[in-house]
Formats: structure tokens, sequence, C-alpha cells
């Protein structure tokens, strides 16, 4: 008979939950299945094989102060702040069901209607989601990694998140009619959303993931929940494969190779225009990210700057660019 484990994560750092879901999936005892809750802070998690610039809206996490961080699994873009909680179960290769999971975690949250009547009633849905049953609304998504004979299969829950943040957080500026992108990484599928429960204060919130996550573990099998940090978990391990996945060669610079060209320049001055024309040799410079570094034949000097506002900032100081030439450049790179 196979060990089954609930482990909760007592801190609410995006990276530090992913580095701590990873060692929990490396370290995956023999005949051991764990169910793995987590909360974080408002952060945007990418899937593994996406472009964090063309998903993320980085103006808007900057002023925020929203973290973005590249997960080990497939799938698209999701969202997270405190008033969603991440599911991950963690089991052998043999073991991993997508249905089997969603459909336990479908059955523990309509158990709660009784005790909460602000609570919507779900059901699995399209592509491994679960949606609301009144119109279909994405309540979770879901993602995967196997690997090593092993598996994890994680999803979000949003039981009262900032929805509003979630639409501005996730509209990348180079997808709108100014801007045509080009790039061969997965993109993410735009859904209607909702949350789970509605009209709860902050003290009826945390009641309700508490009890969201007791009637998980008890479909789960298992009475005991474990709440606990990463540094007590993996006391010896974990700084390292921190420090990788906050990176911003992790988050950034493993984006599959983007290029774009400003189509758009509706909302530009005419006069500025007129003067770009005369300064750019080329109609409609294309620049080009790759490895998280800039390449743009009509601005050379740029060629291997990091794709930062910092590192452009340093370098148009760096050689001394013109105040113009530094404005048509920052109006074509989208910094």
């Amino acid at each position: 008979m196979k060990l089954r484990k609930v482990i909760v994560s007592t801190s609410n750092c995006i990276y530090k939950n992913l580095v701590f879901e990873k060692l929990l999936f490396l370290n995956l005892p023999d005949k051991c299945n764990i169910l793995f809750f987590y909360r974080n802070t408002p952060s945007v998690v990418i899937g593994r094989y996406q472009n964090t610039w063309l998903e993320v809206n980085m103006k808007k996490c900057r002023e925020s102060q929203v973290k973005i961080a590249r997960r080990e699994s497939g799938g698209g873009t999701v969202y997270h702040d405190i008033g969603n909680l991440n599911v991950s179960f963690i089991t052998a290769k043999d073991d991993y069901d997508r249905k089997i999971n969603l459909n336990l975690t479908c059955d523990s949250l309509n158990l709660l209607k009784l005790k909460f009547p602000q609570v919507n009633q779900v059901v699995i849905g399209p592509r491994d989601t679960i949606v609301l049953k009144t119109d279909g609304a994405k309540i979770s998504g879901s993602a995967a990694r196997i690997a090593f004979n092993k598996a994890y299969h994680h999803f979000t829950l949003l039981l009262n998140s900032n929805l509003n943040e979630i639409s501005q957080c996730l509209k990348s500026d180079l997808k709108n009619p100014n801007f045509y992108a080009n790039t061969n990484a997965s993109p993410s599928i735009i859904s209607k959303i909702a949350n789970f429960s509605t009209n709860l204060n902050r003290r009826q919130t945390e009641v309700l993931f508490y009890n969201v996550i007791q009637n998980i573990a008890k479909t789960f099998r298992v009475d005991n929940v474990e709440y606990c940090s990463i540094e007590e978990y993996f006391p010896n391990i974990w700084k390292i494969h921190y420090d990788e996945f906050a990176s911003w060669n992790h988050v950034f610079a493993k984006s599959s190779t983007l290029t774009f060209k400003r189509s758009n320049f509706d909302n530009v001055n005419p006069q500025f225009l007129e003067f770009l024309k005369t300064r750019v040799n080329v109609k409609e410079p294309i620049v080009k990210i790759k490895d998280g570094k800039v390449f743009c034949d009509s601005f050379p000097f740029f060629n291997g700057c990091s794709y930062k506002p910092d590192a452009i900032l340093r370098k148009i100081n760096e050689i001394n660019l013109d105040l113009d030439s530094a404005l048509i450049f920052k109006l074509f790179i989208n910094v």
C-alpha cells in the first residue's frame, strides 16, 4: 500500500514554492504519493515553453511589483495571488491520472456548498479545466510534467482572486495592434474566468481556504496535513535551486526566439514620424530577441544587449546616444 502525504507550504513566495514542488518531485520516495498546496503573493507564472514578453504586461508587473516566474511544466500563463490556491499531485508515473485528480477536487469543492452558500458548483471542463457549472467560466487550468518515472499534475484554483489584476497582468504590450510578433513558443489560450466564491471578506476567505485543503486531503484519504517551509524540508539544497528559479536567465532568457516589428504608429506624433523616417534606414525595423538579447540591423550598437529596461538605459548612456535616436529606439524596442 502506498503512503500518502499532504503538505502545505508556509511560504507565499512563488520561487520558493516552485522549487519546493520540484524538490518534492525529484525526491519522491518509492510507494509514496504527495498532495502539495501553496499560495503566492501576486505573481505571473509562464509555462516552460512560452515566451515571457509575449505573455506578460511588463510595465504593469513592474509598477504593481508582481513577480514573474517560469515553471517546469508546460501549459499557459497564469496569475497567482493570495486568493488563488495551487494544488499539485506528485506521484509515480503509473499513478498519474488527471481525470481522477480533477474529479477528486471537484467532489471536494462541491461538498463545501452546505457550509459556504457563497461558493459555486463546479465540473470538469475541456482541456482538463475546472469550470463553473452555471456558465462554464474557468476557475482552474492544468499543467503537468512527467520525468524520471514520476509525474506531477498541478493546477490553480481561483477561490477569491483579483480578476481585474489577472486581465491586466496577462495582457502583453506586444499583443496589440501596434506590433506584429512572431515566435514558435506555445501561446496561452484565452478563456472566460471566474472565482469559486463570491462576496467573502478576508476572514471568510481564510476559512474557505482551510476547508478546501481539508476536504481535498480527506478525499485523498489523508487526515494529517503537514504545514512546513522549504527551508525546513530541504535545508541543505533549496537555495541553489531558488537562485536559478529567481534568475533573469531562467525567467526571460529561456524564452524561444522572438521577432517583432512596430506596425502601427497611430498614436505617435506626426512630426516625430517625419523625423523618424530620416533617421531609420528601413521603413519598419525588425527586432529579434534571442536568448534574452536584442538584435536589430537598424540599431546595431544595441546588438547583444540584454532585453531589459535597465540594460538598455545603460547602453544608451554608455554610447552617448543622442536623445532623438534613443527615443526612436525605445519606440521600436518597446521598453
